[in-house]
């Protein structure tokens, strides 16, 4: 049981992920989705059928372009589902498979069976993700290192799915895919704090406000927003927390608030 334990820490290991002061995490977990924002460490869900995309800000006409990104992402999914399928049953067998084996056997007997078993999905999916990879246009970056890996350190494998669709959709901006993934109050909550924070660079919000238009939002629930608080009069326009006067100021954001209308 140690040996699987190691093995779950090696997992969420790979999960890990780096973010910057600029990088924003759009995940969907079992089709709920949820915006993380850096700098700092954060965990990527471990499931292979998950979404976990690492973003930052992008400036491209196509970045903003929601039809695009949902078409990108549905291509990239369909060219990883037998990855994502063989990634999925390697992780089932592994963690729901062989506790109850080693339980009933014991755990050198357990692993011992389970050996064949493993080096069957080992290879099976190593095959799949080669398949993936001949069959990608652009060609993906990052190959050698990711099948070296892959091929001495098994947990790395699984997270090669979400790797790859992630590489596909670099190009856009965090609120294009959060205007896909999120429900629709929290994508008017993530927009209206990129626009806020978007206005302290003093930058056009033109391109994130015709997010509003792609995914049928009135704009007026992003730049005249309601208050939550009965007594609020202003709000930080980056964290949205709310103020009793009209003019506040938010110490943790530096910024001072906006009065509501």
């Amino acid at each position: 049981m140690q040996l699987l334990l190691y093995v779950a820490a090696f997992v969420l290991w790979e999960c890990t992920v780096s973010l910057s002061q600029n990088a924003v995490i759009v995940a969907s977990y079992v089709g709920r989705g949820s915006v993380l924002r850096g700098p700092g460490y954060r965990i990527l869900s471990p499931w292979p059928g998950d979404l976990g995309l690492v973003l930052e800000a992008a400036s491209s006409e196509r970045a903003f372009s929601l039809t695009e990104f949902r078409a990108a992402l549905a291509a990239a999914r369909h060219d990883t589902r037998f990855l994502r399928i063989w990634c999925e049953a390697y992780l089932l067998f592994m963690f729901l498979g062989m506790p109850p084996a080693i339980a009933w056997l014991g755990a050198e007997a357990a692993w011992l069976r389970a050996l064949p078993v493993i080096g069957a999905l080992q290879i099976g999916t190593l095959v799949a993700l080669y398949a993936t990879e001949r069959r990608a246009v652009p060609p993906l970056e990052r190959r050698v290192e990711r099948w070296i890996s892959s091929a001495l350190f098994p947990p790395a494998l699984l997270r090669t799915p979400n790797e790859l669709v992630a590489q596909r959709l670099a190009e856009f901006h965090p609120a294009t895919a959060a205007a896909a993934i999120l429900e629709e109050h929290a994508f008017v909550q993530m927009l209206r704090k990129e626009i806020g924070r978007l206005a302290l660079d003093r930058g056009s919000a033109e391109p994130l406000l015709s997010l509003c238009e792609q995914r049928g939002i009135d704009r007026s629930r992003v730049l005249a927003p309601a208050r939550v608080g009965p007594g609020a009069a202003s709000y930080c326009p980056v964290c949205l927390d709310e103020f009793l006067v009209e003019r506040g100021h938010c110490d943790g954001c530096g910024v001072d608030s906006v009065a509501y209308p």
